[in-house]
């Protein structure tokens, strides 16, 4: 396998969005053949789906908009209402092949990037059988990792509610106070009292919601660890907490990044796919769906790989960090070289 050596060293946020995208080029067919393997068959029912839907959604609106007494605002709701409750349906339906189909992806790719990075070969079929190995180790994670993010926004959001409950009391009571103020003056206290409340709502958002990118970067190693040390369910988490201990901020602003790339990915992506679909959707229903369907399998190629080598590049960032496993790697890489003797 021709590919350069890792860099056993702690490395920059840079170096680590750099090792990346090396993993992502230097495995490129295997990783992608991977994620196709298990990701787009479920990428192409739920983008026919959804194109069903959003279809729908475009010949409503165009229709409305043509000729709004064919369809009075009641009628749209309901019409509206009815598709939106087929979709919950669908996506209920779908959600539980698509929770193993995502397991059984990462857990292939991350056996493939830490492959990569101690320049050993892996088919697509031995990272297969070690996701399937690991896949219940995954599982109980998985579900750990939601009930603590689901427990998370229930405390966030009460305490989001109590502090918009009071935002409004007290934006209130300066729209009262301000009525009794000289008319420039008053302009002048309605606009500052404004701008206050907009920052206030906005640190408000930001306590919503970064707690859950700190938790997320706090356990960004457990997939890798589940790999690469056959952690189990609880241990994995227990392990990726210990790791990020004194890089915690690192972690999330690492794993920050490399969701602010995907989201940039995905918008253009999205916006040309809605563009396609509101072009050809008077033409033909079907080629509007066939759009978001193809869509929705390609998201998975870009992405899916790409946030598994960042994880397992934090995670090897993190052990050299931690238990000096640059040593441990260089030694490996030495061994490697050795060739014996006849």
């Amino acid at each position: 396998m021709n590919s350069p050596a890792f860099a056993a060293r702690p490395l920059t946020l840079g170096d680590l969005l750099d090792w990346t995208v090396r993993i992502y080029r230097m495995r490129f067919s295997k990783l992608v053949l991977t994620t196709a393997i298990f990701l787009v068959p479920i990428g192409l029912i739920s983008g026919i789906i959804n194109g069903q839907t959003m279809t729908g959604y475009l010949n409503i609106f165009l229709a409305a908009i043509q000729n709004p007494s064919v369809f009075p605002e009641e009628q749209f709701m309901n019409t509206m209402g009815n598709r939106q409750d087929a979709l919950a349906s669908l996506s209920c339906l779908l959600m539980p092949l698509s929770l193993v189909a995502t397991g059984m992806a990462s857990l292939a790719l991350t056996y493939q990037a830490i492959g990569t990075l101690r320049n050993q070969d892996a088919t697509v079929m031995d990272g297969i059988k070690v996701a399937w190995q690991r896949f219940w180790s995954w599982l109980g994670m998985t579900l750990m990792m939601g009930l603590a993010f689901i427990g998370l926004v229930i405390a966030i959001a009460i305490l989001f509610g109590i502090g918009a409950f009071v935002l409004a009391m007290i934006f209130g009571g300066l729209l009262s106070s301000i009525g009794n103020i000289p008319t420039g003056d008053g302009v002048a206290a309605g606009i500052g009292a404004f701008c206050a409340i907009i920052c206030v709502y906005g640190l408000i958002i930001i306590a919503f919601f970064g707690p859950l990118a700190y938790f997320n970067g706090r356990w960004a190693a457990a997939i890798p660890g589940i790999v690469d040390q056959r952690w189990g369910a609880v241990e994995s988490l227990q392990e990726s907490w210990t790791l990020t201990r004194n890089h915690a901020w690192r972690a999330t602003g690492f794993m920050l990044l490399v969701y602010l790339f995907y989201g940039v990915i995905y918008v253009a992506i999205m916006a040309l796919g809605f563009g396609l679909s509101a072009a050809v959707v008077n033409t033909s229903s079907l080629a509007s769906v066939i759009v978001f369907a193809v869509i929705s399998a390609i998201l998975p190629l870009l992405w899916q790989p790409i946030q598994m080598a960042a994880q397992v590049m934090l995670y090897h960032d993190l052990r050299i960090r931690n238990e000096s496993y640059d040593l441990e790697m260089q030694i490996s890489q030495l061994e490697a070289e050795v060739v014996p003797d006849d």
